[in-house]
């Protein structure tokens, strides 16, 4: 099998360690290794040939993995070994930083696990997707602070944003009705933000998404909301409006950023849907 590993040297955990590795235990099964930065200009071409991506990084780097693949029309394996900020994927799948335990998993390709991911236009997103405060909060963190402060930039940001609170009014379109919103979460892994959970009934096996909607997005609503999440549901609000569903639309002031999988990936408009054809994933 040729497998590509698709590193992101930018990640906060990368370590070149553990990708030489990884190279020597895929090699030891007998595949054919290829190893290359995500932002080297080979990627695109060893991207389109391989036939399965190990991706060595966050769920940043497995977005931009995905989209360039679905651009070539390819449609290789995947399995991340989790080197990111807050690795939401890899904590679904239980994935490990360990070279051999990764290596030995790529090989049981015979039993994949299907994920859908969603598309926020034309681009994927892999665990979570919000437009709120806290999108407003993720615009402020910059690559440097991740790089320095790791998961503690997230919430630098968020000090930041709590001083400088922003309000918006949002427009949501699902199936054919319009709902108003001052905050939205649109959640494929049932994990946010670490190790916590906005909805545990999201699932990234299913052709649908979770979708949470705040009515009003106060500083009192939010710290509600991460209190629903880190303590207990039982801080969730009987306003809020939570459903399932594969396609919405949302728009709102031009410019309005919108967070995907821990990065500012666009701005509204935007429609999201479910992807039609499911990733595999190793099991």
């Amino acid at each position: 099998m040729r497998v590509l590993l698709a590193y992101n040297k930018f990640a906060g955990g990368f370590r070149p360690k553990l990708l030489n590795a990884l190279q020597m235990q895929l090699a030891k099964r007998g595949h054919l290794v290829f190893s290359v930065g995500t932002r080297d200009k080979e990627f695109s071409e060893e991207l389109s040939r391989c036939d399965h991506v190990c991706v060595l990084g966050g769920d940043g780097t497995l977005r931009d993995s995905i989209n360039l693949a679905r651009s070539f029309n390819v449609s290789p394996s995947f399995s991340i070994l989790p080197l990111g900020t807050i690795n939401l994927v890899a904590r679904e799948r239980e994935y490990e930083k360990n070279a051999e335990i990764m290596a030995t998993r790529i090989a049981s390709l015979a039993d994949p696990v299907s994920h859908y991911t969603a598309k926020m236009n034309d681009d994927a997103f892999v665990a979570c997707l919000s437009i709120g405060p806290d999108s407003y909060s993720v615009a402020r963190v910059t690559q440097k602070s991740k790089d320095k402060w790791g998961r503690l930039a997230y919430l630098f940001a968020f000090v930041q944003q709590l001083m400088d609170w922003k309000r918006m009014e949002l427009s949501v379109k699902i199936d054919g009705e319009t709902v108003r919103a001052e905050a939205i979460y649109v959640l494929k892994s049932k994990y946010f933000a670490g190790p916590w959970s906005l909805c545990r009934q999201a699932d990234i096996t299913l052709p649908q998404f979770s979708v949470i909607l705040l009515p009003k997005a106060r500083r009192r609503d939010f710290i509600r909301l991460i209190a629903s999440a880190i303590i207990s549901p039982r801080f969730q609000s009987a306003k809020w409006t939570q459903l399932t569903c594969n396609d919405l639309h949302i728009s709102a002031l031009t410019g309005t950023p919108v967070q995907a999988d821990g990065d500012i990936a666009g701005t509204l408009p935007m429609r999201v849907q479910i992807a039609p054809e499911p990733l595999r994933f190793t099991s």
